[in-house]
């Protein structure tokens, strides 16, 4: 099965979008003085790197490209 050229594409751009919410909340978690929004952070940062957070994203997506 060959991959077009939008599949590609597609795939770089979810693997930047969880990269850019990782790097997002790594900031908020070491330089926010707010607890909560502190807490929040590492909550999604939790989600993202933890087990199937950013790879069942990839995946979900290449799920959706496979028809």
């Amino acid at each position: 099965m060959g991959q077009t050229p939008w599949m590609i594409i597609t795939i770089i751009a979810t693997i930047g979008f969880v990269l850019i919410l990782s790097a997002a909340a790594i900031g908020v978690a070491l330089f926010v003085k707010d607890a909560d929004r502190r807490q929040d952070a590492y909550r999604l940062l939790k989600l993202l790197l933890g087990t199937g957070g950013g790879s069942g994203l990839i995946a979900s997506v290449l799920q959706l490209l496979a028809g």
